[in-house]
């Protein structure tokens, strides 16, 4: 389920991510979603080596800072 999860999460914040492209982005902001970018690699290489308890941290990491990121 935790595995389902992280896949859901990193799915919407991927949505999230594509929405922003069009748009310019602070320095900022350009710096959060390079942090957002490595939390997804992060928890996709977790996913890949079974460790599915990190791959939900990381991924709702980058989930929460991508919703933030859409807000502003």
């Amino acid at each position: 389920r935790q595995r389902q999860n992280a896949e859901r999460l990193l799915g919407s914040t991927d949505d999230k991510l594509k929405r922003l492209a069009g748009r310019t982005l602070e320095a900022r902001q350009q710096e959060t979603v390079g942090q957002i970018r490595n939390y997804m690699d992060g928890a996709r290489s977790a996913l890949k080596e079974g460790d599915v308890l990190r791959a939900n941290t990381l991924a709702v990491k980058a989930h929460l800072l991508s919703e933030d990121l859409v807000k502003h």
